[in-house]
């Protein structure tokens, strides 16, 4: 809608006015996306891994964001952070054209690994702090037959009452990292 931004500066961030998000027929949310196919993914077959590391950028922002899977309108995934409070995973998207959520969880950290997982049709959602110790956020059945797009994105979609205060300027998140591969099973 052209009232978000994006830089490229010690990795991606992007930042979200408010109103922006994912839900329902709010799909307004910005995004960065790649076309993934088995041809694109390093590897071979149909299964494949995205990764993120993500920090906020400034107090005055709330960091909302995380990895999105894209099939089109009515079929996609999120794993965020964020969404219900400053340390809370949330797993959700929209299949079939209902929306739903999957898995939340909670993690009390800056620094947070988010990695999302295609094992042929099925989706695991997973988050670290440190890279080594995962925990799962949550899975679902998601049949990915090329083409589908999956990247970053922001949300500004800000719930006053986990977030008090009036954020004029919206919200705000930092990706340090972005990683795809593919494999067999």
């Amino acid at each position: 809608m052209g009232d978000c931004s994006f830089t490229m500066q010690n990795g991606l961030e992007i930042h979200a006015e408010n109103g922006r998000d994912l839900w329902r027929n709010n799909l307004s949310a910005p995004r960065k996306l790649l076309q993934f196919s088995t041809n694109t993914i390093e590897g071979e077959g149909t299964n494949f891994v995205v990764q993120t590391v993500c920090t906020s950028v400034t107090r005055e922002k709330p960091t909302i964001g995380g990895i999105l899977l894209w099939k089109d309108k009515q079929n996609w995934l999120c794993l965020d952070r964020g969404v219900q409070g400053p340390h809370e995973i949330s797993f959700w998207g929209c299949s079939g054209n209902e929306d739903l959520v999957f898995g939340r969880g909670r993690l009390p950290s800056d620094r947070i690994y988010l990695r999302l997982e295609c094992l042929d049709c099925r989706v695991n959602t997973l988050c670290s702090a440190d890279g080594e110790e995962w925990f799962i956020a949550g899975y679902t059945e998601f049949p990915h037959r090329d083409p589908v797009r999956g990247g970053l994105h922001a949300l500004g979609q800000v719930n006053r009452l986990i977030y008090v205060g009036t954020y004029p300027e919206g919200t705000a998140i930092r990706f340090e990292s972005f990683q795809l591969w593919g494999y067999r099973r």
